[in-house]
């Protein structure tokens, strides 16, 4: 990891020294809101929304990254953005995702050789919410936040 991307994780508040190598489960996790962290990875990203607005967005870069939050409402926003943005809203979001939308990866979709997966997310009746297409180049690396002592 070069010094510049160093320097941006230590300003939002993620600690670097602490790297670890992750994996296409630990995105899933990330999404239910449970992991305190991001993902960093070099790659593309294609979503899908569901088949009635049928909208396809791909993002394709060097530093992508993968974060959630809870909002007020204990409803979890995911965004996958590039490190370095050209503005705010640049990026993948999905806001709103419940507690009880099931998310996961397809395994049909999922290939170690490629270095591919899906993450696919469903609301409570199976309803295609999106599908998120990861395309890795190299390893995935989770990056947590600060230890505040």
């Amino acid at each position: 990891m070069d010094e510049t991307v160093h320097k941006k994780l230590l300003g939002w508040g993620y600690d670097p020294e602490r790297i670890q190598i992750g994996s296409h489960a630990d995105i899933c996790t990330i999404s239910q809101g449970y992991l305190n962290g991001v993902f960093l990875f070099n790659g593309k990203v294609v979503a899908r929304s569901n088949a009635r607005s049928n909208l396809v967005a791909v993002l394709d870069d060097a530093y992508l990254m993968v974060s959630s939050k809870h909002d007020e409402k204990k409803l979890v926003l995911m965004e996958i953005s590039p490190l370095e943005k050209r503005f705010h809203e640049e990026g993948i979001r999905l806001h709103g995702l419940h507690a009880s939308d099931n998310r996961y990866i397809d395994p049909i979709r999922t290939s170690q050789h490629l270095g591919t997966f899906c993450l696919v997310v469903e609301d409570v009746r199976k309803n295609n919410i999106a599908t998120l297409e990861f395309w890795t180049k190299g390893e995935m690396l989770y990056v947590p936040k600060l230890r505040i002592e």
